[in-house]
Parts: structure tokens; sequence; C-alpha cells
């Protein structure tokens, strides 16, 4: 089992991947208005270009998904069902740790990502639903939600 401090880093990695998911989405939405429940539809439907850039951030949509990026940070998002947009996976984790090694430099060694990210799955505060879209993504326990 894996010491208390980490599972909290991990959770306090996993709400701003959430707090950076929410912040690109509205920028994305507060320049072209989108059906939240099914942006990538609602997005091809209006001719609303897949790739280009807002506000200094860039922007690519993929198969299921958005990757943001600008300066400072980059994340890549996929959505669950209804638009949801805070389910995430070890790999987009790893990726979004990228741009934060100073801040969470307990997963430095990406095994104590690994096996923290593995810790809680299997204690039930994040958990894969098995929804689609997304059947990969993972959730926080409603319980410890921002």
């Amino acid at each position: 089992m894996v010491n208390q401090q980490k599972q909290n880093s991990l959770i306090n990695l996993i709400k701003e991947y959430i707090s950076c998911s929410d912040y690109f989405l509205s920028l994305y939405i507060n320049h072209f208005p989108l059906d939240e429940t099914d942006i990538i539809a609602d997005r091809k439907t209006k001719g609303y270009p897949k790739e280009g850039e807002i506000e200094g951030v860039e922007y690519y949509f993929h198969g299921g998904g958005v990757n943001f990026s600008n300066r400072h940070d980059e994340i890549d998002i996929d959505f669950g069902p209804n638009g949801r947009h805070d389910g995430f996976d070890l790999m987009r984790l790893k990726h979004f740790l990228n741009a934060r090694r100073d801040k969470y430099s307990e997963f430095i060694d990406i095994t104590s990502l690994e096996s923290t990210f593995l810790t809680l799955v299997s204690i039930g505060k994040i958990q894969n639903q098995n929804w689609f879209p997304g059947e990969n993504l993972f959730y926080l326990d409603d319980a410890i939600k921002r």
C-alpha cells in the first residue's frame, strides 16, 4: 500500500487536471458556442475548425477528445458520456505531470505514480465506470471531488 501523502498528492494532481480541463474547455466554448453534452459532434455540425488557436491556446480535436496547449501547459482530454471532461487515465496524468515535476516531485520516478494510481483504484477513490464513450477513463469518487 502506498503512503497517504502520495495518495493525497495524486488526488491533488487529478483535481488540477480537472480544473485545467474546465479552464481550457470553457475558453473554447466561450469562443465557439457549443452543446456541451456532445462537443465533438456539435463542433463538426457547426463547422468549427478541428484545430487552431484562441487567446494563445492551441487546440486540436482528435478521435474522442481534444488536446490543448499554451506556453505553460498541455492537456489531453477525452470526453465521457454527456460531454463529461473530468475523466482521466494513467497516460493522460503522466503527460499532464510533465509540466508539474517540481510541484509533484514524489512522482519523478514514474513507477511511483503508477503504483499510487493502482492503490487509489484498489481502495475506490478513483473508479473506471466503463461508460461509453471513454470506457478507459477513470473518475474521482464523488466523496472526494472538488
